[in-house]
């Protein structure tokens, strides 16, 4: 039941954005009355944080699983995979991107209380860990300058957001919006701005490419 609300749920932000979303609304098309529904989610903003929730946990069991199959003695490869996993989601799970960046790019505070955001909170932590794992690894191996894993964790997701933005576009203008070209092309960007050898990076994400379909579609 849980899983159906979240689908419905799920269904009338895709379709309308977040003022389609209405607890009436999801209890109607699960078939439970409002007051049945507010046993699971007793408002509109704890919806929104079980669906971010989801989206995110989603995306980092994807990474999880990626990082599985690669050494632990390849940092730079590890960091660059859990980035190019975000990808994966837009291309494999585009309707749970769109919900995403419709939650980044609304400017409106959806969620006012701290407390029901703490979920979605841990849960982007949690996805964040692993890349700053690896950062934190090949900043110790030094292939990476000092600085905040974290803090670039963080950049270099939205970065890769950011890029992902332009997917729809791609059919129009193939040879300048080739999305794994695009991220690849940012994420070595981003290494080598943070002391990484050009070379280094660039091995990297050869070995990633040369292994497995992760975002390979260079022709996509």
């Amino acid at each position: 039941r849980l899983a159906a609300i979240l689908a419905a749920a799920e269904a009338q932000v895709i379709d309308g954005g977040f003022d389609a979303l209405s607890i009436h609304g999801v209890a109607k098309a699960v078939d439970l009355t409002p007051g049945a529904l507010y046993r699971y989610f007793d408002s509109k903003a704890a919806l929104i944080i079980a669906l971010t929730s989801r989206v995110v946990e989603g995306f980092a069991h994807e990474v999880h699983g990626i990082l599985r199959g690669l050494p632990d003695d390849q940092p730079l490869q590890r960091a660059l995979a859990a980035c190019l996993a975000y990808g994966e989601l837009a291309h494999e799970a585009p309707h749970r991107f769109g919900l995403l960046s419709m939650l980044l790019a609304d400017a409106r505070v959806l969620v006012p209380k701290a407390a029901t955001a703490e979920p979605a909170m841990s849960a982007a932590a949690k996805a964040l860990d692993p890349i700053v794992a690896a950062l934190d690894q090949a900043m110790a191996e030094q292939l990476l300058s000092q600085g905040e894993s974290a803090e670039r964790a963080v950049l270099i997701l939205t970065s890769c957001h950011g890029v992902l933005q332009l997917r729809k576009q791609a059919q129009r203008l193939p040879d300048v919006l080739n999305m794994p070209k695009l991220l690849r092309a940012m994420l070595h960007t981003l290494l080598v701005g943070w002391g990484a050898h050009p070379e280094r990076v660039q091995m990297a994400i050869d070995a990633l490419d040369a292994g497995g379909p992760l975002l390979g579609r260079q022709g996509e």
